[in-house]
């Protein structure tokens, strides 16, 4: 026989791992596993090295001296916007990037998306550094199934994402009104992953960073899907470092899945 106060210390350590969300931050290598074969035209997205000449982007740089040589289209973001000559560049570089992931549409056949997101409940956290919105197609036709559902958040921007400047509701800009008050939805800035942003600047993404942080600090489970975590990106780097090496969390736990 279990004694009665061990029953309840099994009990309470039960609530604090179920009760505790699982975080899975996606990076580009999560959008490929999503469409090994492209999307449902064929069309095939990138990681970020190479993305510049996958993308067909190539022809926008010709114009400007870059001086890193990584080909990683965010190390190449942060050396063009400290630059004051090359700002509209980065607007047409931003402007083409929408364009382009604007036309990715997800295959009618289940995704790794789709298994992913049935896979998690309401308490847990998808946190996303991508610009496409195949992780937001995939969610409205899971929400057909069930609205259990994690919680989806882009903390560098995304071409699906619309927020309603009078109340401040976000939902898929595909629905073009909030269906709260009915104003026009508007696209929170992409917002590339350079040493020095401010991401205050946006109100959106501010948010979206300060539950990042907190949430980190107390989930059970990491999972890290096809994201490098690129030098550019200090801020990730050190909000990971911060929740996950700063203490030792009996029964945490981190997953990579990459290649």
């Amino acid at each position: 026989m279990i004694p009665e106060e061990n029953k309840e210390i099994e009990a309470n350590y039960k609530r604090y791992i179920l009760e505790r969300p699982h975080i899975v931050i996606l990076g580009a290598g999560a959008t490929m596993a999503a469409i090994p074969n492209g999307d449902k035209n064929g069309k095939r997205c990138s990681v970020m090295k190479g993305f510049i000449e996958n993308m067909g982007l190539s022809d926008l740089l010709k114009r400007v001296t870059v001086n890193t040589d990584s080909d990683n289209l965010e190390e190449i973001l942060s050396e063009l916007e400290s630059r004051p000559e090359c700002q509209r560049l980065v607007t047409e570089l931003e402007n083409r990037i929408i364009s382009n992931f604007s036309e990715f549409e997800i295959p009618d056949e289940l995704t790794v998306y789709d298994y992913l997101l049935l896979s998690l409940r309401s308490k847990d956290y998808i946190f996303s550094f991508n610009w496409d919105d195949l992780i937001l197609q995939a969610y409205q036709r899971a929400w057909e199934i069930t609205h259990d559902l994690p919680q989806l958040v882009f903390l560098h921007g995304n071409i699906g994402v619309g927020r309603c400047p009078s109340c401040n509701a976000v939902e898929s800009l595909r629905n073009e009104n909030c269906r709260k008050c009915g104003h026009e939805l508007v696209r929170p800035k992409i917002l590339f992953p350079i040493k020095e942003k401010n991401y205050k600047d946006d109100p959106y993404i501010k948010n979206c960073w300060d539950g990042f942080l907190d949430l980190l600090s107390r989930a059970t489970i990491l999972t890290i899907f096809g994201y490098s975590a690129p030098q550019s990106d200090v801020m990730a780097i050190e909000a990971m470092q911060k929740a996950f090496s700063s203490t030792f969390r009996r029964l945490d736990q981190i997953e990579v899945i990459d290649l």
